[in-house]
């Protein structure tokens, strides 16, 4: 269970490294200052429960509209949308793939455990499931051929 759950955090640390580097790299095109600190705020942001990219480029993107500075709201909310689609695409495939799960059964397993059992269950039920694939793949139980 150990070994999983280090897996399953050397994947979370992937997702954060690639969620920086998009950050700084679309906060340097749109010519942000101190836009590696503002980064990382924003990354680390993301990696937590319930809050994330969004939490700061959303309302970023609103004032930027609203104080006139229409090509900085689009940059940012375009930016949000990048990061949104890339986290969406990767992160199944990345957990699973060190969990030893494949995007398939990993994607339903978030979904299921962020639906019944809020965001614990969105880390809970993957490890669960990779655990019990583990025992059954050791020949410890027989529950999947």
């Amino acid at each position: 269970m150990t070994g999983t759950m280090g897996k399953c955090i050397i994947s979370y640390c992937l997702i954060f490294g690639i969620t920086f580097a998009e950050l700084v790299a679309g906060l340097f095109l749109l010519g942000i200052k101190n836009a590696f600190a503002i980064a990382f705020i924003i990354a680390v942001l993301d990696i937590l429960p319930v809050l994330g990219t969004g939490t700061v480029l959303i309302p970023w993107a609103v004032l930027a509209f609203a104080s006139g500075r229409i090509s900085t709201g689009v940059g940012v909310f375009g930016l949000y949308l990048v990061i949104t689609v890339v986290r969406n695409l990767i992160e199944p495939k990345l957990v699973g793939k060190q969990m030893g799960l494949s995007p398939v059964i990993m994607l339903p397993c978030m979904l299921i455990g962020l639906k019944f059992f809020g965001i614990i269950g969105l880390f809970v039920v993957p490890l669960l499931v990779s655990f019990l694939k583990q025992l059954n793949d050791r020949g410890i139980i027989k529950i999947f051929r």
